[in-house]
């Protein structure tokens, strides 16, 4: 096989820089001394459920949340009854179809 000077000399390049790496990834580091690693210490109360409101409500208005909803007739639960059916045994059909091909 033919190659030229330049496809030569970047092969060895290429082989050196790989040496190298390889050498310098098996060296050993000097382990650390205790004194060199820096520990954090972290410590805190325990809050009581009217600390923890305090704490979560503290410079703002406590959060309301409305619910509004009208009585279904029975009707309208069976009809919601039988869409909820419809939707599960669908996801149910595409969660075994997935299954079985994966």
């Amino acid at each position: 096989m033919k190659t030229s000077n330049s496809t030569k000399s970047i092969l060895l390049t290429a082989t050196l820089l790989a040496i190298v790496s390889v050498a310098t990834a098996f060296q050993q580091s000097e382990p650390l001394d205790r004194g060199q690693i820096q520990t954090v210490h972290i410590s805190a109360k325990r809050m009581s459920e009217q600390q923890k409101l305090a704490y979560d409500t503290q410079g703002q208005e406590a959060q309301t949340v409305l619910i509004v909803a009208k009585r279904l007739t029975p009707e309208q639960k069976l009809a919601m009854d039988r869409q909820d059916h419809a939707l599960h045994s669908v996801l149910a059909q595409r969660q075994a179809k997935a299954k079985n091909n994966g």
